[in-house]
């Protein structure tokens, strides 16, 4: 037999929170799974019964199990993952996609990736 489940209990408004990111459109599908993940856990199901539910494997489910029972909603966020740091800026992005809505280039009916990285600055690699 495997370890015991974490139990999880939640407040109200941790389970208004959970509810919301669950079925909100502009949840990312990944963080979406967590929350029902954290919803499902709550309800006092067992990992077996919440991946076979929600599509996630085992391992999904304990991780994301821990991670909220010892860090409640912060815990659902990701982590920095290793590697080189980005070399581009969150305004930079922005700016990069602000210019692709809305603005065409000229001479053309939109951006290609070439155009795009010569308007910005960047290397096409980095668009």
């Amino acid at each position: 037999m495997g370890k015991a489940a974490v139990s999880i209990s939640l407040s109200a408004s941790e389970r208004r929170e959970l509810e919301s990111l669950a079925r909100a459109h502009e949840t990312g599908q990944a963080m979406a799974r967590r929350a029902r993940i954290g919803l499902a856990a709550a309800s006092g199901l067992e990992n077996k019964a919440i991946y076979a539910g929600i599509g996630a494997d085992a391992n999904t489910v304990s991780k994301w199990r821990r991670r909220f029972a010892a860090r409640r909603l912060d815990g659902l966020l990701e982590e920095p993952q290793p590697g080189t740091p980005r070399k581009i800026g969150d305004d930079e992005i922005a700016d990069t996609i602000r210019l692709t809505l809305e603005a065409t280039p000229p001479g053309a009916t939109h951006w290609s990736l070439r155009l795009m990285a010569k308007a910005v600055g960047q290397a096409p690699s980095t668009i």
